[in-house]
């Protein structure tokens, strides 16, 4: 886990969070309020804070290099678990769960599979093919003169 902050920070973060609390419910957030600005205000700058100070998680890094191959996959994973599942009587919660899981691992599947395909690649994953780096230029003879023992 990455430090963002020292001690002395996370105590402005926690006193941050009570002030919102304490706002949101003086002025009836919580049960019935009338005015939609700070409707509006008080839960963007509660998760802007919340977001500001999560921690960078690795784990969360290596699915989301597969992102757009589970927005577009999802579906296989989630409707063909709820499907199998089906079949065995499972309850509500596991199905959710396996569900939610084969949602996210049968997509980076697919594309572990497709990637070194070239034309599976970009058909089915939408993945262009990397361009070559192109090595620096070489200088010209003419540009600079390096000296030698003759033009000593």
């Amino acid at each position: 886990m990455i430090r963002r902050f020292s001690a002395d920070r996370w105590k402005v973060v926690i006193e941050i969070c009570l002030i919102f609390a304490v706002v949101s419910s003086a002025y009836g957030f919580a049960a019935n309020a009338t005015d939609g600005f700070l409707r509006l205000l008080i839960p963007i700058l509660t998760v802007s804070l919340l977001l500001s100070v999560m921690p960078q998680l690795g784990w969360l890094a290596a699915i989301g290099v597969y992102s757009y191959t589970i927005y577009l996959y999802h579906v296989f994973g989630t409707a063909g678990f709820r499907i199998v599942a089906g079949y065995f009587g499972a309850e509500q919660f596991p199905v959710f769960v396996g569900a939610t899981m084969a949602g996210i691992l049968v997509p980076i599947a697919i594309h572990k599979c497709l990637a070194d395909v070239p034309i599976a690649s970009r058909a089915f994953l939408g993945a262009r093919r990397r361009p070559r780096t192109v090595p620096p230029p070489i200088a010209h003879s003419g540009t600079k003169k390096i000296p030698t023992t003759q033009d000593e």
